[in-house]
This record gives C-alpha cells, sequence and structure tokens, in this order.
C-alpha cells in the first residue's frame, strides 16, 4: 500500500504517523475465533530531497520498507541518516544500492508478502460469505415454518370440527373444502421448495417440443383472470393473430406466465390494473406483464431474481410466499435460451417484467 501525505511541514509529521499506524495495526482484531496482532514495516521517501519523480520516490520508499521488514519489522524507516534528527535514530535507515542477492531476497519478500495479503483477504472474504449464507439459511427456515403452520393450522382446525361433531349437514363440506384448499396449498409450498432445490443444485431440466407460445400465454391469463377479479384487478391482454412458434415445456411456459402474473396481482393494491402483451421483434418473442402496483426498490431491483428475496415492504400487502417465484421464473426462461428483465421507477411506480425467447424460424422447420 502507498500512502501520499501532501501537506507535510517537516519529515517529523510523516514519522508520527507513521507511528500512529503502526500503534492502529498493532491493535488485536478477531478473525474467525481467532485473535491476531499484526505488525508492519513503513519506509518513508521525502520530495523533492530524496527524489523527484513518483516512480522513484515509490521505489526509494520501497527499498525503506524492506530494510526495516529484514530488520525484524513493526517500525518504519526514512531514506538516509543525512536527513535531520527529526526522528529516533533507531528509525533512520543508511540507503545504498542493494546488492543482486539482496535484490532477490526483496523480490522473495515482495511476492510472499503479496500472497499473504491476498490469502488475509480471499479468507475474509470467504467469512463474509459464510456469514451471509448462515444468515440466510435461518432467515430461510424461518420462513418456510411460517409459511407451513398457516395451512396446517387450518387443516387442524377442520379436523378437530370434524372429530366433535356437527350441528348442520352443509358443514363437513365446507371443513372437507378447507382441507382441500389448504393440502393444495401446502402441494405448492412443497413444489416451489422442490424447484429451489433444483435451481441451487443444478439440477432443473426440462423437455423442449415445438409450440404456440402465445396460446399457452392465453391460458395463464385465462387462469388468472377470477383471481384479479377478487382483488377488484382490472387486466388488459394483447395477444397475437397468428401463431408464435418455439421450442420449449408447454407446463413450464404456463409456470413462466403464471408466476408472473402473480407476482404482479400480489403487489398491486386493490383497484389496481395490470397489462399484457406479446410480440415478434426479429428471430425473438417478447412477453411484458406490467402493473401500477406498488413498484421495485433501487436497491432491490439488481437482486430480484435471487431466491428468497422479498422486500419487506412488499409484505405489508401480501405476507403469502417464499420468495422463489421470480427465482424460478429466470432460471426457466434461461433454460429456454431466452432471458428475462425487471424495470421499475420505483416504489409505488408500478413495475414490468420483459421475457425474451428465441422462436422458431422457417429455415429451422
Amino acid at each position: 500500500f502507498v500512502v501520499l501525505l501532501s501537506e507535510l511541514s517537516q519529515p517529523s509529521d510523516a514519522a508520527d504517523i507513521a507511528m500512529k499506524m503502526l500503534e492502529a495495526l498493532a491493535a488485536p482484531t478477531q478473525i474467525a475465533g481467532h485473535v491476531l496482532s499484526l505488525t508492519a514495516s513503513i519506509g518513508i521517501a521525502v520530495f523533492p530531497s530524496d527524489a523527484t519523480t513518483g516512480p522513484e520516490l515509490i521505489e526509494i520508499a520501497d527499498g525503506a520498507m524492506y530494510a526495516v521488514k529484514r530488520r525484524g519489522g513493526s517500525s518504519f524507516g526514512f531514506q538516509e541518516l543525512a536527513r535531520t534528527g527529526s526522528a529516533p535514530a533507531s528509525e533512520l535507515i543508511v540507503s545504498r544500492r542493494p546488492k543482486l542477492s539482496e535484490q532477490l531476497d526483496m523480490a522473495q519478500l515482495r511476492q510472499a508478502n503479496e500472497q499473504l495479503v491476498m490469502t488475509a483477504l480471499a479468507a475474509h472474504k470467504l467469512k463474509d460469505f459464510a456469514d451471509e449464507a448462515r444468515d440466510n439459511k435461518v432467515k430461510f427456515l424461518a420462513m418456510v415454518v411460517h409459511e407451513l403452520r398457516t395451512p396446517l393450522t387450518a387443516i387442524q382446525l377442520a379436523a378437530d370440527m370434524l372429530r366433535f361433531g356437527h350441528t348442520d349437514e352443509a358443514q363437513p363440506k365446507r371443513l372437507q373444502a378447507i382441507i382441500e384448499e389448504e393440502v393444495k396449498h401446502l402441494v405448492f409450498l412443497i413444489e416451489d421448495l422442490v424447484d429451489a432445490s433444483r435451481i441451487s443444485t443444478g439440477k432443473l431440466r426440462i423437455e423442449l417440443n415445438e409450440l404456440d407460445v402465445g396460446a399457452i400465454l392465453e391460458k395463464a391469463v385465462e387462469a388468472n383472470i377470477s383471481i384479479m377479479a377478487g382483488r377488484s384487478q382490472t387486466i388488459e391482454a394483447k395477444f397475437s393473430p397468428k401463431p408464435i412458434l418455439l421450442r420449449g415445456s408447454k407446463v413450464r411456459l404456463k409456470q413462466i406466465f403464471s408466476n408472473l402474473l402473480d407476482n404482479a396481482s400480489k403487489y398491486t393494491p386493490a383497484g389496481g390494473h395490470i397489462e399484457v402483451s406479446i410480440e415478434v421483434v426479429g428471430d425473438e418473442v417478447l412477453i411484458v406483464v406490467s402493473d401500477n402496483g406498488i413498484g421495485i426498490p433501487p436497491h432491490i431491483l439488481p437482486h430480484i431474481f435471487d431466491l428468497f428475496v422479498q422486500e419487506p415492504g412488499a409484505l405489508t400487502l401480501h405476507s403469502g410466499g417464499l420468495g422463489i417465484g421470480l427465482a424460478l421464473v429466470h432460471e426457466l426462461v434461461a433454460a429456454h435460451q431466452g432471458t428475462v428483465s425487471a424495470q421499475s421507477s420505483g416504489r409505488n411506480r408500478g413495475s414490468k417484467f420483459i421475457v425474451t425467447l428465441p422462436t422458431i424460424r422457417a429455415d429451422q422447420k
């Protein structure tokens, strides 16, 4: 590391700062459960008495630093003894051109020092990654427990009511409907977890066949219209009058579009509006799902397709889900050799998701 001190009145000021740096570095530091005390070697060159160019100053300071290192380190040194007596004589170094053997020693020391620094930085980064992974794991397990508890509680209550009898003939049917609905919810959550596991292990595979992507989009919209109507939302869909052929999986493409539509509906308040469109541009088809909902904050936008990402402010509008849907969309689109992107102007400014997929050209049939 090179430290440039541009406004010093005398060399002793540099000595004072060097001492403060050594004291700061010597303070015990805890890394991965180990308490470490660091030492350092500091070489000092002064402009213009030592040299008048940057490279020469760095070379002189570098030589002084390695001379300190050979002497035992944890100290600092100037270029020459003929300098002022502003620093202790024990900290001043007489400079001379090193012999070839000393140059080789310096090169080896420099290389070892660089490797040591890189190793320390890598260990620190690995520790940060490990801490983050541990925190994410704890948060995810808490989220899974919360999501599974809701349907299980409803099923348990319905089962208790069936066991203790009923007051009218219609009650068993209502309780059966509750149990069936919550079981579907559990199956949905478990399937999401299985897909998330496949994503993280790289085992997500799909079988591609020639199909009309426009027809699949229409069915996905039809399947979500009733849900949106229940939330007092409106939807405007612009479909293609002609078939748009590509190679893909019917089930997985419908899953992509359903997840995007469900995401738009969940994070759009009652009375909101959702738009869906599909068009061919060159050799690609663009599917756009947009809404005028709560939008995506700028700090969340780069991570919107990561697993288990849920913006805290969004949970006030919709508390369900495991944060898997958009991550799955990203992986499924990639499996179709396509791309998906998200756009938003910020909170309460709506959002837009654009899926781009390659079509089948006439010469490919």
